[in-house]
């Protein structure tokens, strides 16, 4: 049986006038998570006074509004994309919850709005763990979005830098490494598939 979880604003009084929240309606949707499937049940509660609505902040961290599937449905699928480098079909296949190729392409689109502003946000944490490292640079890609080229210290299997680009062409691929050589210096190795337009842009960038 599908179980149900309830969700509500956590405050029965109006942090404004103080008076008390009376319910705006009630919000059923199906969610897919990555290890199970349930019916959220928002309940808003709205001001009287001034028709404020106050609506669950737990709910949103789960899944984004008019989603089906779970932020940890998009953190998984775009670990497995961008990090694992596997293609969308075989992650659609692996994930078990009914969800379409197409769909997974959208959560990875989705990620790459949301996963560089938390990256920024955490960019002095990383560089302080960061001393010595070995660069390895991944480029993937879909039919329907650009190429994401991905930087990570092979050392700690830190991502530290991504970014989409039409191609992996010399100018791409200098500007991506470019990045990373301003915040963490020259690395002690660089591994990759030493296409040509990443062996000129390595080459280039940490000259030696």
């Amino acid at each position: 049986m599908n179980m149900e979880i309830a969700f509500s604003p956590g405050i029965t009084t109006c942090p404004k006038c103080g008076s008390k929240l009376v319910l705006y309606k009630t919000e059923r949707r199906i969610v897919k998570s990555t290890g199970y499937t349930f019916t959220a049940v928002h309940r808003p509660m709205m001001c009287r006074h001034d028709g404020t609505v106050f609506r669950s902040e737990r709910i949103s961290e789960i899944v984004s509004p008019h989603c089906t599937y779970a932020n940890d449905v998009m953190l998984e699928s775009s670990v497995m994309r961008y990090i694992e480098g596997r293609s969308s079909s075989e992650i659609a296949l692996d994930l078990h919850n009914g969800i379409s190729e197409r769909h997974v392409r959208n959560l990875g689109i989705m990620a790459l709005d949301i996963f560089p502003a938390i990256h920024e946000d955490n960019m002095e944490k990383l560089k302080s763990a960061v001393h010595s490292y070995i660069l390895q640079i991944d480029g993937t890609t879909d039919s329907e979005f650009s190429m994401i080229v991905v930087v990570r210290d092979v050392l700690s299997d830190f991502v530290l830098h991504a970014e989409r680009c039409s191609s992996e062409s010399h100018e791409n691929i200098k500007s991506v490494l470019q990045v990373v050589k301003n915040r963490f210096g020259d690395p002690s190795g660089i591994t990759s598939d030493m296409r040509s337009g990443i062996i000129s842009a390595a080459r280039e960038t940490f000259p030696g």
